[in-house]
């Protein structure tokens, strides 16, 4: 797994060979910490309290040093603080949206996070990602205002921002928390999703006194791979995600086929499945394995322009762009919805020029 996070090596050094390899582990997991160390804002941070709580379940926390086990533990002190912190802002979004009228469906890391992960694993993300039905994105600026503030991103340029698919908000007390407040779940014009039904299907989440809800585990799927391709990720916090969520044998692989079809998301489903596959070794049922696993020159392409070889650097710059550009016409499987995407977006661009 080189050039990746540690946290995979040490997710899958858990996962997959759960009663060996000790050496392993200690090595992967020293690993992990150190980048911890040197990096307390990764990836791994967000995984910490998971992996520490991986350990102890599986009674092998002996397996790795003491200095390991005692950053682990910090870090997932402080995410518990973190934690109880956002759950009680969560508690007054959730207020003001049943005082209102709005049905909010949490995504990505606030989805997952006591629903798929335990409790005691606090499932962290950078912000809070949650979707809401159109209309009330509309006025979801009035339901939140003198609780939250809303932070424009492209100041100055109206059609840009009336484009866009989700407005940002910031929590100040009692602890600062980025909201993020969707009205579809990926870029517009490219994936044609009925919201109508994707909220239909959506369950209650267990955590926040059942006020949030959260996606099916097959549209969650499709909704990481959507994030995952526009990002250029093959391997990300998806990644994990998505494991946790086909590891628990629960997922109706039929339905996902289909609905990865009708979605238009079929090829990015792939890419994120082998993310799966070449970290964790999962592979999916046989009978929709010929429409799941990647293969051929497909899969060789997919490797150099979504991971850059695991090596080159994912930040947004012109290299990026140009892969970017490169796998949505050569990748996506659907060039037209990206063609209709870039039609509209430049639109945009130009209003604002002209205003």
């Amino acid at each position: 797994m080189e050039g990746l996070s540690s946290v995979f090596a040490a997710l899958a050094a858990l996962f997959k060979a759960p009663a060996g390899g000790a050496e392993q582990l200690h090595s992967v997991v020293e690993a992990l910490v150190d980048e911890l160390e040197s990096s307390p804002n990764s990836m791994s941070y967000e995984f910490a309290p998971f992996l520490m709580s991986l350990l102890v379940d599986s009674d092998r926390q002996t397996e790795v040093s003491v200095r390991a086990q005692d950053i682990l533990q910090s870090f997932a002190r402080q995410a518990a603080v973190q934690s109880i912190s956002r759950d009680h802002v969560m508690g007054q979004i959730a207020e003001r949206f049943a005082l209102n009228g709005v049905w909010a469906v949490l995504l990505k890391g606030a989805a997952m996070d006591s629903a798929i992960y335990p409790r005691e694993a606090f499932r962290l993300g950078c912000d809070v990602d949650m979707l809401v039905r159109a209309e009330d994105f509309e006025r979801v600026d009035e339901v939140l205002a003198g609780l939250a503030e809303n932070i424009e991103k492209i100041p100055g340029k109206p059609a840009t921002t009336a484009f866009a698919i989700e407005k940002t908000f910031v929590v100040s007390h009692p602890v600062q928390v980025q909201l993020d407040v969707h009205r579809e779940v990926t870029v517009p014009f490219v994936f044609p999703i009925d919201y109508g039904e994707l909220h239909a299907r959506c369950i209650t989440h267990p955590a926040h006194k059942g006020q949030f809800k959260r996606l099916s585990d097959e549209d969650n799927l499709l909704q990481f791979a959507m994030h995952s391709f526009y990002d250029m990720q093959m391997f990300s916090k998806q990644t994990i995600d998505a494991y946790m969520l086909v590891e628990r044998g629960e997922i109706d692989w039929d339905m996902l086929v289909l609905r990865a079809r009708s979605y238009r998301v079929l090829q990015p489903l792939k890419y994120l499945l082998e993310g799966v596959h070449e970290v964790f070794g999962f592979v999916p049922p046989d009978r929709v394995a010929d429409e799941l696993v990647l293969k051929g020159a497909r899969k060789w392409l997919a490797y150099r322009l979504l991971t850059g070889d695991r090596r080159m650097s994912m930040q947004p710059g012109l290299g990026f762009r140009l892969r970017q550009l490169a796998a949505q016409l050569l990748l996506s499987g659907n060039v037209l919805g990206w063609v209709r995407y870039y039609f509209f977006y430049t639109g945009a661009k130009v209003r604002d020029l002209l205003m």
